[in-house]
């Protein structure tokens, strides 16, 4: 990966106050301080927080590096990756979904560099870059993917009057049926119904101590919102918490149950449920362009906005060997699935 500049760029960079300090993510002091700073620079993405890079660490034991770049006391950028472990070749340099903020031309080269050395220092391949906000400038050719996401409105009215009249007719169905949606702590319901849902999708899951780790780390900031039928866990939702925004990144319902419609109640109670809370934004996450759960998810009254991706070695959605994957985790026993999941996931990049 090259990066071209101009003289008077280069002029410009040397004589720019920057500083780049590597974090430790374990620092409750330190990490505070950049979340105030991520705050003050309107930054209100949760994966690019210390704590979301901590809960990998923990539970995988990656190594891991947090940088930030400071020009003049002002935060002009931050770099949130980990080193995954090659399967069958050399550990690779990935970002956390969304991992490479900078401000300007200036501060992306300078932490670019700085993530080309640790690469160098530690043999490893990449750096690799995934759902940034922008493209950079300094890489071309990126994936492109889009993210759901969503201004709350004033009150619950006006958050019904977004909806398209199936969801809200849906919505309707599912209250008939007696679903009910409820905060909760109970993880191991949620991870049931979860890892059952990833293995009918052809997913390997993520470890139950992956969301152990979430909520220790995050505490108040993660919520968990489980959907029931007749007092069974039939699907959930864990929530994270930022500024002003709630996303989703971890959902499920169990597909057998889909007559009842606990989706759009999902949707419905967890976007009231962060309206109730004061929040402004819901990020509702990435989806496959022009897939069936993007649609789904603009009849809530979302916006599109892009994702830009730099890793070559990602394999692309309509890839023949990703669908044959697909297929085969799809038909595995829920047992072997949940087994072998989370000893794969190790070697497959978050986001």
């Amino acid at each position: 990966m090259t990066f071209k500049m101009d003289i008077k760029s280069v002029e410009k960079l040397e004589n720019s106050k920057m500083r780049i300090e590597r974090v430790d993510i374990s620092n409750k002091e330190k990490t505070f301080s950049i979340k105030e700073a991520l705050v003050q620079s309107e930054i209100n993405y949760v994966f690019l927080t210390p704590e979301y890079l901590r809960v990998i660490r923990d539970t995988y034991s990656y190594r891991v590096f947090y940088l930030t770049c400071f020009r003049n006391g002002d935060l002009c950028g931050i770099v949130s990756f980990y080193e995954k472990p090659g399967l069958l070749k050399k550990n690779v340099l990935v970002s956390v979904p969304g991992g490479f903020w900078s401000t300007d031309r200036l501060s992306e080269k300078i932490l670019i560099d700085k993530l080309n050395e640790i690469a160098d220092n530690y043999d490893l391949g990449g750096p690799y870059f995934g759902d940034l906000f922008r493209p950079l400038y300094s890489l071309t050719n990126p994936i492109v993917m889009y993210r759901s996401f969503m201004q709350l409105p004033e009150n619950k009215e006006s958050l019904m009057g977004l909806y398209a009249k199936s969801i809200r007719r849906n919505i309707r169905a599912a209250k008939k049926h007696g679903l009910k949606v409820m905060e909760s702590n109970e993880l191991g319901d949620f991870y049931k119904v979860w890892s059952q849902r990833m293995r009918d999708l052809g997913t390997p899951v993520i470890p139950s101590a992956f969301f152990m780790n979430m909520k220790r780390v995050f505490k108040d900031d993660m919520a968990l919102l489980l959907v029931k039928k007749e007092g069974k866990c039939i699907g959930g939702v864990v929530l994270l918490q930022f500024n002003n925004v709630v996303m989703d990144p971890y959902v499920g319902c169990l597909s057998e149950t889909f007559k009842y419609c606990p989706n759009p109640l999902r949707y419905h109670e967890m976007l009231s449920w962060a309206l109730d809370r004061g929040y402004e934004y819901f990020d509702l996450g990435r989806s496959q362009p022009s897939s069936g759960n993007e649609r789904f998810k603009l009849r809530f009254g979302a916006k599109l906005k892009p994702l830009y991706s730099y890793s070559p070695d990602r394999l692309h959605i309509n890839s023949p060997l990703r669908k044959i994957s697909t297929s085969c985790w799809k038909r595995l026993p829920l047992f072997m699935a949940n087994y072998l999941g989370p000893k794969i996931r190790r070697y497959v990049p978050f986001g």
